[in-house]
């Protein structure tokens, strides 16, 4: 009982705080300036709270948020004696697929459930939202027509990308969870990848560029490790990506090199652990 109290607790926190950032994106972002009567505002607010160069506070809660909803119950209980006694009784490798499904599953619902609470604070109490754009698409930013032509097919693909990145990043920090030990360090890793996973690729690729010049092996470099291309999908990207279908490979692109890192400290992390299985 005491549990769901908490977890009620904690969603009713999420909701104030996603309003206040977002009162706060509304303010500094000039759109109190504007009619909030036209859809067309609304939808751009949306991807512009949720973009990193763009409005960084809700960036950076997004990424405390990746190993703090769920993964971080594992790092707690890593070394209790009730989490050796369940690995005797599943077997490690059954744990260990338990907790990978659970994850994945929780942190896709967790990122949509966000999705979700900014889309109706903007659209009740800011700017309506609609979801089709009747302007030329070089009139909004880069979210707006990310994904496709449709501005609500594009929106749709978004929600669905940016929910499987947060969810592929989530299950990385639970991969490093034998690697930080300490509690205090682990609870901020999520900060950490989120700003060098954004910070690292783009000074790796203008480092390659002033060397080697642009081309599509820059963009590979630059984006293989791009945490903010899993996080906030399409809304910014680095020069010289600019077609539908370029962005929709750097997001797979991006997924791949996650995917990797966790495959390969995966691998490590199993080696070390299955003495207990």
């Amino acid at each position: 009982m005491e549990e769901i109290k908490d977890k009620k607790i904690f969603i009713l926190i999420i909701i104030f705080v996603v309003y206040g950032l977002v009162a706060l994106g509304y303010k500094i972002m000039g759109f109190n300036m504007l009619s909030n009567s036209e859809g067309q505002i609304g939808l751009e607010m949306f991807y512009r709270i949720n973009g990193y160069s763009l409005f960084l506070p809700f960036y950076l809660l997004l990424s405390f948020l990746i190993n703090n909803v769920i993964t971080i119950n594992y790092h707690k209980n890593k070394y209790t004696t009730f989490q050796n006694f369940i690995i005797e009784r599943k077997t490690y490798k059954e744990r260990y697929k338990y907790e990978v499904k659970s994850i994945l599953i929780v942190s896709f619902c967790f990122r949509l459930f966000i999705h979700v609470v900014t889309f109706l604070i903007i659209n009740f109490c800011f700017c309506k939202i609609g979801l089709i754009m009747t302007k030329d698409p070089s009139y909004y930013i880069d979210g707006v027509f990310a994904y496709s032509s449709n501005s609500l097919i594009s929106f749709i693909i978004y929600v669905i990308y940016s929910c499987i990145g947060f969810s592929i990043l989530s299950l990385f920090l639970y991969i490093l969870i034998p690697f930080i030990k300490n509690l205090y360090v682990y609870k901020i890793s999520g900060l950490l990848v989120g700003v060098l996973g954004t910070m690292l690729p783009a000074l790796i690729g203008n480092i390659y560029i002033s060397h080697f010049g642009y081309n599509m092996l820059g963009q590979i470099v630059t984006n293989l490790f791009y945490s903010g291309g899993l996080i906030s999908p399409g809304i910014e990207s680095f020069v010289g990506i600019t077609t539908i279908l370029q962005r929709h490979i750097m997001f797979y692109l991006a997924c791949l090199g996650y995917i990797s890192l966790i495959g390969i400290f995966g691998f490590i992390k199993y080696k070390r652990e299955r003495k207990n299985g």
